[in-house]
């Protein structure tokens, strides 16, 4: 038994089922009945199945008239809003369109006059569809897709030519009764024309296919499809027309250039252009779409799950070591913090300490002066300093002497008595006069202290040790 083909390109006319692989083969049909259902087809399909070694997936080129294409100049409209206005409209553009009709728009050409645009459009009755896909169905095979055979030749001449996949080239599909001219601009059709069979219209075939290689100012490519002996007739004759117009052998032989129903079969499965689908096959692609959108969005949506999980046990990870390493220098740092407060607290001490010494005021200088400036006949018994007042208070022979002296003792300003001038006899009999002088400091007495000469200040006689010369209170 052969082995199974899960994917079959066959080609499908009003009278013929055509297979190229696994070896080409052509199954006679009967014509599909007005109901819509088609027997024959059934059976054949059946026949196929047990042939290739069991059923799977069909892709089907329809020839013509079974499917009918040609080029229309269509207002600017999506691809979707053309097919189902042509679908309305169908017997203006297809002569033998007769009931509902299954549209497939091609891609679009250059707008005409700024306002339509020429676009290559295939029309099949929904009923032929709809009889295909039910005999598919029976016989256990599943329709992959519908094509029309221009869209399978496309695909065929791209593969077989492939340096006209880059270019503006055209291609001649010799039948018996009619001859079929597509126009290429790469791997898209852009134009389908039809001519009568044989050399008949090799002059209008000529200055077509000049004017469409001039449009992209080429070189003339052509790629001829058909019988051997119409080949050569063909070629003889548009090259006695131009002779720049010079038929391309394949870059690889293939026997199925010969027949274009079996090129077709070949090379159905490859055809991507001018796809017809019915209205149920939009509702389960769409169906479909929809499922693996919604499925792309649950696999995006775990997706942000899974990266916003990862991303949060990494910051918990973080943080976990960061708090490990501050719990390890949480002991160092309170000692460092102890040992910084207990420095910034003597700074402080020291500050005040400091403060406190340059507001001071200095006696001992002011009272070397005090001393320098008394003469021998006068005594200190006692000083009393406070902020920049001084009191002094002692015994002379003379008191007006001494506020003299003290006036003019550098740093004190503002002499006065603070207490009435008492007169006193000594033990010895000598007279003396008691005084009590205040007085304020100027300035802060100067630090450099200078010896009094001996006997300038002396303890008053018969006075406690309490209260000698300069005493401070």
């Amino acid at each position: 038994m052969e082995a199974v083909v899960s994917s079959l390109g066959v080609a499908l006319s009003a009278t013929n089922l055509v297979v190229a692989a696994p070896h080409a083969m052509r199954i006679a049909l009967e014509p599909q009945s007005d109901t819509g259902a088609w027997p024959t087809l059934t059976d054949a399909l059946r026949t196929l199945a047990t042939r290739v070694g069991g059923a799977g997936t069909l892709s089907i080129a329809l020839s013509n008239p079974l499917a009918s294409t040609r080029t229309i100049d269509l207002p600017p409209l999506r691809e979707r809003d053309a097919e189902q206005l042509l679908s309305r409209t169908a017997a203006r553009y297809f002569v033998a369109a007769r009931g509902p009709q299954i549209i497939a728009v091609a891609a679009r050409g250059a707008a005409r006059a700024g306002s339509v645009a020429p676009s290559v459009v295939t029309a099949s009755p929904l009923r032929l569809l709809t009889g295909v896909h039910l005999a598919a169905r029976d016989a256990g095979w599943a329709v992959q897709s519908v094509v029309p055979e221009e869209s399978a030749w496309l695909s065929a001449f791209t593969t077989l030519w492939p340096t006209f996949a880059r270019q503006r080239a055209s291609i001649l599909v010799l039948h018996a009764d009619h001859t079929v001219l597509l126009l290429l601009a790469g791997t898209t059709l852009v134009d389908v024309r039809q001519f009568r069979a044989g050399a008949l219209d090799a002059s209008a075939i000529a200055a077509t296919v000049r004017a469409h290689a001039a449009v992209g100012g080429g070189a003339i490519g052509i790629g001829v499809i058909g019988a051997p002996e119409q080949r050569k007739t063909i070629s003889r004759a548009l090259s006695a027309i131009d002779s720049t117009i010079q038929s391309t052998a394949p870059a690889v032989h293939d026997a199925s250039i010969d027949d274009p129903a079996i090129l077709a079969a070949a090379f159905a499965t490859r055809a991507t252009t001018l796809v017809l689908r019915t209205d149920d096959e939009r509702a389960q692609r769409e169906r479909r779409a929809q499922r693996i959108a919604i499925t792309l969005a649950g696999a995006a949506a775990l997706m942000l799950l899974v990266a916003g999980a990862f991303a949060q046990w990494g910051i918990s990870r973080e943080l976990a070591a960061v708090q490990r390493e501050r719990a390890s220098l949480k002991q160092q740092l309170s000692t460092t913090l102890v040992g910084r407060t207990s420095v910034e607290t003597a700074y402080r001490q020291l500050t005040a300490l400091n403060d406190a010494e340059r507001s001071a005021s200095h006696w001992s200088p002011l009272l070397s002066a005090i001393a320098m400036h008394l003469n021998e006949n006068a005594y200190v018994m006692t000083f009393r300093g406070r902020g920049d007042s001084v009191v002094v208070d002692g015994s002379a022979a003379r008191a007006s002497t001494v506020f003299d002296e003290l006036a003019q003792t550098p740093g004190l300003t503002e002499v006065r008595a603070a207490a009435p001038v008492r007169r006193e006899v000594s033990n010895d009999g000598e007279p003396s006069e008691r005084f009590t002088i205040a007085a304020r400091l100027l300035t802060s007495p100067p630090k450099t202290v200078t010896t009094a000469p001996a006997g300038s200040v002396r303890a008053a006689p018969q006075t406690p040790p309490s209260a000698t010369r300069g005493a401070t209170r």
